[in-house]
């Protein structure tokens, strides 16, 4: 019986601890400065669960999440995460994705941020809902800001087909340097003609223009997910979408379940055999 308590008190201390550095992680304001010699990975790409009428539910209703029957706050996930900004200053993010994307989501991200890659800033798209509750609008915003960002729940560009980012599975990336540019339209306005180009962003010595085969293009590659860059009737050179398969999601689900007790388990033998050698001596 006092290896089974014991036990327990081990698992409850080891999560009460992992608990309090996650909550001290997502309550950190965004843009918050870090310096190198303070970063654990594990401490600072984190995923949450948002639950109705908490404090990230009361930023998104009624601007990115509008009451809706296609998704619903169990299905997203939010993310805090580091990231180098324009200034080479390491800095915290955030974001909302789909919950079966969100730690495929970190580990781009941690990989990027491995490799310093610069992004202009990383936040939720709610801060750009400035004059109305249009999607939009705040999207015309936030790239115009050249804020990097994921879910949001509008249409496609000049549709009215739900876009995937409505799903938490499209991310924009740097919009200013990385333009939508279609026949009729060039979005953000405030882009310059030399990211437009095709051959003169193949060319570009600028480190924040996506190009095909570069870490960014690669590190959304290797986990799957498709670029706007390599649309034929259009180029949307931010985004990058991975749409996942109910089916293929509730299997990513069962492993991750079956991952968790694995640890569980493991974590508990451990903790039984140094209580069990403890009370040996």
């Amino acid at each position: 019986m006092k290896y089974v308590l014991f036990s327990l008190f081990f698992f409850f201390c080891f999560s009460f601890s992992h608990s309090a550095v996650a909550m001290s992680v997502k309550e950190m304001k965004v843009g918050t400065k870090i310096e190198k010699n303070e970063i654990n990975y594990e401490n600072y790409f984190q995923s949450f669960e948002i639950y109705e009428n908490d404090e990230i539910y009361q930023r998104i209703i009624g601007k990115s999440y509008p009451i809706n029957h296609a998704i619903s706050c169990s299905s997203l996930r939010y993310l805090k995460l580091l990231h180098y900004n324009y200034h080479h200053d390491i800095v915290v993010g955030e974001m909302i994705v789909n919950r079966y994307l969100a730690e495929e989501v970190l580990a781009i991200f941690q990989k990027l941020f491995e490799h310093e890659v610069e992004i202009f800033s990383i936040r939720l798209i709610d801060d750009f809902f400035f004059n109305s509750s249009d999607p939009n609008e705040a999207d015309f915003y936030s790239m115009i800001s050249n804020n990097t960002s994921a879910f949001n729940y509008r249409n496609i560009t000049s549709s009215n087909t739900l876009s995937n980012h409505s799903k938490g599975m499209a991310i924009d990336i740097n919009p200013i340097e990385n333009p939508y540019v279609s026949k009729n339209k060039v979005e953000p306005s405030n882009t310059k003609e030399e990211y437009t180009n095709e051959v003169e962003r193949n060319s570009s010595s600028n480190p924040h223009v996506i190009r095909k085969g570069d870490i960014i293009y690669s590190t959304f590659q290797e986990f799957g997910f498709e670029w706007g860059g390599e649309w034929n009737s259009l180029k949307d050179y931010q985004h990058f979408e991975k749409v996942v398969s109910e089916e293929v999601s509730k299997e990513v689900e069962e492993k991750t379940q079956n991952f968790n007790l694995f640890v569980f388990l493991l974590f508990l033998v451990i903790g039984l055999f140094f209580i069990s050698h403890f009370f040996k001596r």
